[in-house]
């Protein structure tokens, strides 16, 4: 057991080299807060543990939330359109794209394993293929 030197942190993805953790600062995932834009607004960062250096890869006023990483690309839920939906980071471009484009409820919950997402959104468990 270790601890990590980030003050900060809640939710948390490893590179898959293990040398970069792509993470909040705030986690409020309990909160009901729709469209919130405040100082509790959630932000991803970029920690390298080689060079010590934090960036925010998402520069964003309202909630990014939930960081997965899977091979090159960090998916995280994001209410940029009004709904939480999940966009892809790209690590080597640094292009953020949406992947989903729900508009009746918010994608709560993802969770990344083996190349696939699972959330849930209005009660139903959804799949989604990262590939894809």
């Amino acid at each position: 057991l270790e601890e990590l030197i980030l003050i900060e942190a809640a939710q948390g993805s490893f590179s898959p080299d293990g040398k970069q953790i792509a993470y909040n600062k705030v986690g409020r995932e309990n909160r009901t807060w729709k469209r919130y834009r405040g100082g509790m607004a959630q932000e991803v960062y970029l920690y390298d543990f080689e060079t010590n250096q934090e960036r925010n890869i998402t520069n964003y006023a309202g909630t990014d939330r939930l960081p997965m990483w899977i091979g090159g690309k960090i998916f995280f839920s994001s209410d940029r359109d009004g709904m939480l939906n999940i966009y892809v980071y790209d690590v080597s471009s640094g292009q953020i794209n949406p992947v989903t484009s729900h508009k009746e409820y918010d994608v709560r919950r993802p969770s990344a394993g083996s190349g696939m997402i699972v959330y849930e959104l209005g009660g139903d468990i959804w799949l989604l293929n990262s590939a894809t």
